[in-house]
């Protein structure tokens, strides 16, 4: 069942529009610190094996479109996934959408909340598969300018997926906690 998709991004994130600015060249511009609301989260929970991420996005997904389906849930903006720390061989994640109000926990969708403060954020335009080489430009960029990176980090999925899409015209948001 496809999950209902609701497209806020100003909400979901840095509240400086001006991160949308595109530069000469008609695409987002790149790297920038901005500040961050913090949201509520409706999401799904899990520690796995980098190699089980696609199958828990899946699982964790059709969870919350029967969620969103029976009204447990209102998304209040594009899905997400939130990761506690940096990836290694494992992953703790959390998989869902912003919300306006706390969600009551149901099955493997429980309650979280992505923090107010300072991020590292890029725009990254592809397919998933480019993500990696998207989050280390984000890395490399903090380190030339003397950000100090932190936790969370998170990717919001700007375009919702679907089979017969372009993966070029793919957006997905990256942001990097700023450790204050």
């Amino acid at each position: 069942m496809p999950v209902p998709f609701v497209q806020r991004p100003a909400q979901t994130g840095p509240m400086d529009d001006s991160t949308r600015r595109p530069d000469h060249r008609g695409t987002p511009s790149g790297p920038r610190v901005t500040r961050c609301a913090g949201r509520h989260t409706a999401v799904v929970r899990g520690t796995v094996a980098m190699e089980e991420l696609r199958p828990f996005f899946d699982e964790a997904f059709r969870d919350l479109g029967r969620a969103v389906a029976r009204g447990e849930i209102v998304p209040d903006g594009p899905a997400l996934a939130v990761y506690q720390a940096e990836p290694g061989r494992t992953v703790a994640l959390e998989v869902g959408f912003p919300v306006v109000h706390p969600v009551v926990p149901s099955g493997n969708i429980v309650p979280g909340r992505l923090p107010a403060g300072r991020v590292v954020e890029l725009e990254h335009r592809g397919g998933y598969d480019g993500l990696g080489s998207a989050w280390e430009r984000l890395r490399t960029w903090a380190r030339e300018q003397g950000v100090v990176l932190g936790a969370p980090l998170w990717e919001v999925y700007e375009t919702q997926p679907s089979p017969e899409a372009d993966s070029g015209s793919m957006r997905t948001r990256l942001c990097w906690s700023v450790a204050d």
